[in-house]
C-alpha cells in the first residue's frame, strides 16, 4: 500500500502513522485544528493541536481540565463533543511541547450557521434549543459550569439532528464550592418550616377551641387523641402560600382557568422573587465571607451575564442559562419570518467593550462617578433592550462599588420590546426567553425549568433528560501547588491522561473491533 503523502502544512504535526492530516479546518490562539482520517478505520476525524502548553501554566491547566471534562461528560451524556484519543508525544522531537486531542468530527457549528444563508424553522429552533438545554441539564447535575457558551461553541450536524458542546478551556467543577445558591436554599428551607410548624400549632389550637364549643354544645369530642398520620402528612407536604386574599376581576382576567391560573403562577412569581431579595440581603454577611476561588474573567463578552460583569465571583449555574438566552435569541433570528435578510443577523447584546475587563480607553459619554460610560459598553447595551434594573434585580449585588456603579446607567433608547424584535416567535418563546435573562442570576430560570416550559411541549422527551450520577470532582487539582512552578507536575498528569486513552481505546477494540 502505498503511503499517502502529507499536506506541506502539516510537516510539523507530530500524530504518528496512525491520522492522515486532510485540510485544516480553524484556528485560534490556542493553536488550530485539522481534519484528518484515522487510517486503520478510514474514519474522519478531527484533531485539535495545542501548541506550545506547557510554556504557559494558566493555558496547561485549562487544556488539562478540557481534556479531563470531556473525558467524564461524554461518559455519561452524547450531548458533548468526543475525545477519541490523546496522541502519545512522548517521542516528540523537541521534548513534550505539543498537544494533540483527537476529537468526534461535526459537520459545523451555530456560529457558522448564523452566519450562512441558512434558516431555521420554529421546530428546529425548539428541537435544536431542547437538546443543547439537556446538555447543560446533565453539565450542571454534574456540578460542572461551561463559562463560555456561545454558537462558535455549539456543533451541529449537517441535517441539524445532533447537537454537541465543546470547547471546556474555560469550563470548572464547582462540586465542593460553597456559593450563595446554597445559602439561598437553605435558608428557604428554614423559612419553609417554620412556617409549616406555625400552621400546624395554628391548627392545633383551632381544634382545640374547636372542640370546646362543640363540648359546651353537648356534642362527644376526640380532639385530644388527633391521628399522628395526619401530623406526619401535614409536616411532609410542601407549604402552599393561601392566595384567597387575591381579587379576580372579571374585568381584568378571563373567567376561563387557565386565565386565573396565569394570574396566580404571576402573583406566585412575584412574591417569590420579593422573598429572594429579602434574604440575598439578610445573606450578605455570610455570602462576602465566602472563599473566592472562580474567576471573573471568563465568558466571551456578548454572552457573559450581568454578575460576571458586576465581579460577583460567588457565580454558579445562572452564568450558562444567560449565555443560554443570548443564543436561543440569535436561534429566533435564524427564522426567516424574523429576519428575512441572513446578512443582518446579529447577537442580541454585541457590545463593543466591558468595564472593567476591557473599557472603553476613549468613552464617547466620558466619565460619571469616575466609571467610563460608552454607548457600547456591555451593560449599556443591555439595558438599552432589557430595560434599567430596579432594586429588587440588583439585590444580589454585593459591593457599594458595583452598586454605584450601577447607579451611572439611563436608557439611551427606548427598551426593547421582545415581541416586536422576534415578530413571529409563540408568546412561549418570548417567555421562555425573558425568563432566561433575567438580570438578576437568583431570578433567571434553571436548566431544569426551562426543560419544562411549554414552548418544549411538542418536542419534550424526558428520557433525554439525563442528569449525571454524581458531581465531577478534579482529583488531581490537590497535586497542583497553584501559582508556584509546577509545569513537571502537569506534564504528569497529561501523561496520565494519555495512559487512560491508550486503555480506553483497548476496550473499545475489544468489544468493537475498532479503537475508536
Amino acid at each position: 500500500m502505498v503511503e499517502k503523502a502529507r499536506p506541506a502544512w502539516a510537516a510539523n504535526w507530530e500524530i504518528g502513522e496512525d491520522y492522515q492530516p486532510i485540510q485544516i479546518l480553524g484556528q485560534g490562539g490556542w493553536g488550530q485544528v485539522c481534519e484528518a482520517e484515522h487510517v486503520a478505520t478510514k474514519k474522519r476525524v478531527a484533531i485539535k493541536r495545542v501548541q506550545g502548553v506547557f510554556k504557559n501554566r494558566l493555558k496547561a491547566v485549562r487544556m488539562l481540565r478540557e481534556v479531563t471534562l470531556l473525558r467524564k461528560l461524554s461518559q455519561g451524556s452524547d450531548k458533548f463533543v468526543k475525545i477519541l484519543d490523546l496522541i502519545d508525544v512522548t517521542n516528540q522531537r523537541n521534548g513534550f511541547e505539543d498537544l494533540y486531542i483527537v476529537l468526534e468530527l461535526v459537520d459545523g457549528d451555530l456560529r457558522k450557521c448564523v452566519k450562512s444563508s441558512i434558516y431555521f424553522t420554529l421546530q428546529q429552533v425548539k428541537s435544536l434549543t431542547y437538546d443543547l438545554l439537556c446538555g447543560i441539564k446533565y453539565m450542571h447535575s454534574a456540578a460542572v459550569l461551561h463559562r463560555d457558551l456561545k454558537p462558535g461553541n455549539i456543533l451541529l450536524s449537517q441535517d441539524l439532528n445532533q447537537v454537541k458542546i465543546c470547547d471546556f478551556g474555560l469550563a470548572r467543577s464547582i462540586a465542593g464550592l460553597a456559593n450563595t445558591q446554597q445559602l439561598l436554599q437553605q435558608e428557604k428551607q428554614q423559612r419553609k418550616r417554620k412556617l409549616t410548624d406555625s400552621e400546624v400549632h395554628h391548627m392545633h389550637d383551632e381544634d382545640h377551641h374547636m372542640g370546646k364549643d362543640l363540648e359546651e354544645l353537648g356534642v362527644e369530642t376526640h380532639d385530644s387523641h388527633m391521628d399522628v398520620s395526619m401530623m406526619t402528612e401535614i409536616e411532609e407536604k410542601p407549604l402552599v402560600m393561601p392566595m384567597f386574599s387575591l381579587s379576580l376581576n372579571p374585568a381584568q382576567v378571563g373567567e376561563s382557568p387557565a386565565d386565573i391560573a396565569q394570574l396566580l403562577a404571576k402573583t406566585t412569581s412575584e412574591e417569590d422573587r420579593e422573598e429572594t431579595a429579602k434574604i440575598l440581603e439578610l445573606i450578605k454577611p455570610q455570602r462576602l465571607e465566602l472563599k473566592r476561588e472562580l474567576s471573573d474573567y471568563v465568558v466571551t463578552r456578548w454572552y457573559r451575564a450581568p454578575e460576571l460583569i458586576l465581579a460577583m465571583r460567588d457565580y454558579g449555574t445562572p452564568i450558562d442559562m444567560w449565555s443560554m438566552g443570548c443564543i436561543f435569541a440569535e436561534m429566533l433570528n435564524m427564522m426567516k419570518e424574523n429576519v428575512s435578510d441572513y446578512r443582518m443577523r446579529h447577537a442580541l447584546f454585541p457590545g463593543k467593550s466591558c468595564y472593567p475587563f476591557s473599557p472603553d480607553k476613549k468613552p464617547d459619554q466620558g466619565y460619571v462617578k469616575g466609571f467610563p460610560k460608552s454607548m457600547g459598553d456591555q451593560l449599556q447595551v443591555i439595558f438599552n433592550v432589557l430595560g434599567l434594573p430596579n432594586d429588587s434585580d440588583k439585590s444580589f449585588v454585593l459591593t457599594n462599588k458595583a452598586l454605584n456603579y450601577l447607579d451611572t446607567f439611563k436608557l439611551t433608547q427606548e427598551k426593547k420590546d421582545f415581541t416586536h424584535m422576534f415578530a413571529v416567535a409563540p408568546p412561549e418563546a418570548i417567555d421562555l426567553l425573558a425568563k432566561m435573562l433575567a438580570f438578576n442570576p437568583y431570578f433567571r430560570m434553571s436548566v431544569d425549568e426551562a426543560l419544562s416550559h411549554p414552548f418544549f411541549a411538542e418536542v419534550r422527551n424526558q428520557e433525554q433528560e439525563i442528569a449525571a450520577e454524581g458531581e465531577i470532582v478534579m482529583e488531581y487539582e490537590s497535586r497542583l501547588r497553584k501559582d508556584e512552578d509546577d509545569i513537571d507536575i502537569i506534564q504528569e498528569l497529561f501523561l496520565e491522561e494519555i495512559e487512560r486513552f491508550k486503555q480506553i481505546k483497548l476496550e473499545k477494540l475489544a468489544l468493537t473491533g475498532s479503537p475508536i
